[in-house]
């Protein structure tokens, strides 16, 4: 049990959707192109040809470039990356488009989404052009792990299998590659499709995104996605929230200000109505978008939406600069007010296609504004806290199991026979006074319990079931805190079971107290 900060290592219908994305985006040949969104010279098919026509030849020479080992005898079909290296993803010559692009990680950093980042450079370019950390690129904040699906972007896997199709045309060379910026090593095995074509585009517009924070300020007024310079047309936004105290965070609108322009053009009415829900925010996603992570209006609580403009992307002939308002509900003298002075750490991600060269661009926070947070973390298996964990006599000791995915390499498992067996404790110490976000990360399973957190001798949260078809590993907010330093016991209560599960078991990650810069 260490206090540790950051950077933290340890402290359809027939395909009309198809052929609008590729003349939406990239506005190739051979699919209908929007007025926001002027054709390009590259003779190329559409990025996801319609039924209809997939009987027509496919222009272009296609390539694959991916993680497989060169020995066909061996399935170690990836790469490692070491802690601060950073590994070629894809190094080739143009004309070309990339169509396709899927990876998965295998790290035991619970923080790896946000630390691990995406770049790419297109035609020789000296700044990338994409430089984003990976789990924002595909649609999820905060570090965590969601499924997406929606046209553009898709995450199975229990959000560790992420798939891209934003295509990404290039005249020259792309350059793809990914980045460790946490301090434990990784395994990274990936798919590069991409077509080789004959000419190259004139006023060919490339992808780019980008990544930006902002701070638990309550003197900011806004937050900034994006602020481009130059010609092109934007087509997404990625938007995470992180509650700084009660109440519902996404009360500000959505400006868009067009070619230097000092009224935004385009203006919304809140979060969850740009991001195609209203009265709230529930997890689900579609071809466009929709909400990766809802953990309610608590404080603590986390939310990532995302937005795709494939239908309706937004030009620009100058630049562009895309903003959202701070503002939401907070309790207020047990009254709840409209306020523009909530401590949110709001984060997001910009993507637009334009031509080269583009102007300055965003420079990629470093670790500890990615993570905005500082916290003890108590790893169960550790051989001292091991130990001192407390159950009913009788009932089985609990054990270290280790695995992919934990936690730095492993859990503890408790398996009570009997719910009377079902309690375990386990004592920790905070740094100083204040108030914390309590979280806890536990594995779900097909023979898991329903348990319910005690803090000092109070409940805390509502009662977790971990009942899965399959092994599941997830962050569970309990709530904030104001604590002492030192003398506390976090106690986990069974409570029963799932009809479908095939017992009462419970396992343990890690739990984390946060408190915030």
């Amino acid at each position: 049990m260490k206090p540790r900060s950051f950077p933290a290592i340890r402290l359809r219908r027939r395909s009309v959707l198809s052929r609008l994305l590729a003349a939406a985006l990239c506005g190739f040949a051979g699919a209908p192109t929007l007025a926001a969104a002027p054709r390009q010279a590259a003779p190329s098919p559409s990025a996801i040809p319609s039924l209809a026509e997939l009987f027509r030849p496919p222009e272009g020479k296609p390539h694959r470039i991916s993680s497989a080992s060169a020995d066909p005898a061996s399935n170690l079909d990836f790469l490692k990356l070491a802690a601060g290296a950073e590994i070629p993803l894809a190094l080739v010559k143009g004309p070309g488009v990339l169509r396709h692009l899927w990876i998965t990680v295998e790290s035991d950093d619970p923080y790896y989404a946000r630390l691990l980042v995406l770049r790419a450079r297109w035609d020789g370019e000296s700044a990338p052009s994409i430089e984003v950390p990976i789990g924002d690129f595909f649609g999820v904040g905060h570090g965590l792990e969601a499924d997406v699906d929606s046209l553009p972007v898709r995450v199975a896997g229990d959000g560790r299998a992420r798939s891209s199709f934003w295509p990404m045309p290039f005249n020259e060379s792309a350059d793809v590659t990914l980045r460790n910026d946490s301090g434990r090593p990784a395994l990274v095995f990936w798919t590069i499709d991409w077509t080789e074509l004959a000419a190259k585009g004139a006023g060919l517009r490339t992808l780019h995104a980008h990544f930006r924070a902002s701070a638990r300020d309550r003197q900011l007024r806004q937050h900034k996605v994006a602020e481009i310079q130059g010609k092109g047309h934007y087509v997404g936004t990625v938007l995470s929230i992180w509650s700084g105290e009660e109440g519902w965070p996404g009360e500000g609108d959505d400006r868009f200000f067009i070619d230097g322009a000092t009224t935004p053009a385009l203006v919304g009415t809140g979060v969850e109505g740009y991001f195609d829900d209203a009265w709230g925010l529930r997890v689900g996603t579609g071809p466009f978008g929709g909400v990766t992570v809802w953990e309610g209006t608590g404080a603590g609580a986390r939310s990532t939406m995302c937005r795709w403009h494939v239908v309706d992307p937004i030009a620009f002939e100058k630049g562009l600069a895309v903003t959202f308002e701070r503002v939401g509900y907070a309790i207020r003298n047990k009254v709840e007010q409209l306020v523009n002075d909530r401590n949110d750490a709001f984060s997001s991600v910009a993507f637009w296609y334009q031509e080269e060269p583009h102007g300055l661009l965003t420079v990629l926070p470093p670790q500890n504004e990615r993570l905005p947070f500082f916290e003890v973390r108590v790893e169960p298996e550790e051989k001292e806290i091991l130990g001192s964990l407390v159950v009913p006599e009788g009932a089985p000791a609990p054990t270290r199991v280790d695995g992919p995915f934990l936690a730095y390499g492993a859990e503890v498992a408790f398996a009570p026979r009997r719910i009377e067996d079902g309690l375990l404790a386990l004592p920790f110490d905070v740094p100083g006074p204040r108030e914390y976000d309590l979280y806890l990360r536990l594995t779900r399973g097909p023979d898991r319990g329903v348990w319910q957190a005690w803090l000092d001798g109070e409940p805390i949260g509502a009662p977790i079931d971990l009942h899965a078809p399959r092994a599941l590993l997830r962050e569970q907010l309990l709530g904030r805190r104001h604590l002492t330093p030192t003398g506390h016991t976090l106690e986990l209560r069974c409570t029963g079971k799932n009809l479908e599960s095939t017992g009462f078991s419970l396992g343990i990650d890690s739990f984390m107290a946060r408190w915030y810069p």
